[in-house]
């Protein structure tokens, strides 16, 4: 569903990706972890078209999208979750979900999509009228995955969802992302908690300082000496 082929990216002239070669299949969840500064989200920017590459494609669907505006990649059916939730916090949570809609496919569907979003997460519908600035951490990341999830994606993509969360909270996170695969959304996740995403992905992709250092499946990682040491705390 999402390749990466070759993809090199710079902010100004500060080299930040090099060669990167990253695929997601359809049904998947994939997860790439790395330490801070890696080039984690900023591969997730290029791959919803936030960020310019400078080398490289980037294919969804068989379709290069390589910097293609962001408005046309969502309306081919990606969504991007951000770091930091970024809600409208003078704006209702109804109103926000809302804001995700943006193509004319998810338009048509809006209502029913909103009950499935209200569905996954009760809490909104209970807080549906209330300022978005005004709830927790955790409820405002809800909130923010539900707005992606308006959007009627294939593929979301997930940037640091358990960032700032407490322990219960990242739990009821992470079982979000397990039923959003079981709708069918094909997933791609950045998350420093490796421990818990590598419980609920198929694979995962290790990016250091740039570039891809090891790629396999979440047993393969979990067995790997090196994410023992450098994530999982062995």
């Amino acid at each position: 569903m999402l390749k990466f082929e070759k993809v090199s990216v710079s902010y100004g002239r500060a080299p930040v990706l090099f060669d990167i070669d990253l695929e997601v299949a359809q049904g998947e969840v994939v997860a790439i972890l790395g330490s801070n500064g890696a080039g984690k989200s900023t591969t997730l920017r290029v791959a919803s078209g936030a960020v310019s590459s400078r080398a490289g494609q980037v294919w969804f669907d068989g379709a290069e999208i390589t910097n293609m505006p962001s408005h046309q990649i969502v309306a081919r059916g990606m969504a991007h979750c951000p770091e930091g939730r970024r809600l409208f916090s003078g704006l209702t949570v109804e109103q926000n979900l809302h804001l995700g809609v943006r193509s004319k496919s998810a338009r048509k569907v809006a209502p029913a999509t909103l009950d499935d979003v209200y569905t996954v997460f009760p809490i909104l519908k209970e807080r549906r009228n209330q300022l978005a600035g005004s709830m927790s951490g955790g409820e405002q990341q809800m909130c923010a995955i539900g707005r992606a999830l308006m959007a009627k994606p294939r593929l979301l993509l997930l940037d640091e969802p358990s960032l700032g969360l407490a322990p219960i909270i990242i739990q009821e996170v992470f079982e979000v992302i397990r039923q959003i695969r079981q709708t069918g959304v094909t997933v791609l996740i950045v998350e420093q908690n490796v421990s818990q995403t590598l419980d609920v992905v198929d694979r995962a992709y290790v990016i250091e300082r740039g570039r891809v250092v090891l790629e396999g499946t979440a047993i393969e990682m979990k067995n790997d000496k090196n994410v023992q040491r450098a994530y999982l705390g062995a």
